[in-house]
């Protein structure tokens, strides 16, 4: 009993490990450049064929992307400070 948990408990160990060293060596192989990724085709509302990159469909990204991180941060913001506060 107590071996089978203890053998249990050893794999479950021994595949986090395996999966965090996978997972550490995909992100290695991409930041050096030896694993890259095929480049997706999209469909813009503007262009009737797909195509690899579009200039008005990265504006409208980046803007969101700016937008998103507005928001993120005005609502951390104030209960960031209200958590600092220490008055009583």
């Amino acid at each position: 009993m107590i071996i089978t948990f203890i053998f249990d408990l050893v794999r479950s160990l021994v595949n986090g490990i395996l999966h965090l060293l996978n997972a550490a060596m995909g992100f290695i192989s991409r930041i050096l450049g030896l694993s890259k990724r095929a480049p997706k085709l999209v469909q813009c509302s503007h262009h009737p064929e797909p195509t690899l990159a579009c200039p008005k469909c990265a504006e409208e990204q980046a803007r969101a992307r700016k937008y998103m991180w507005k928001i993120i941060i005005g609502l951390m913001l104030p209960f960031a400070l209200q958590s600092l506060d220490t008055t009583m």
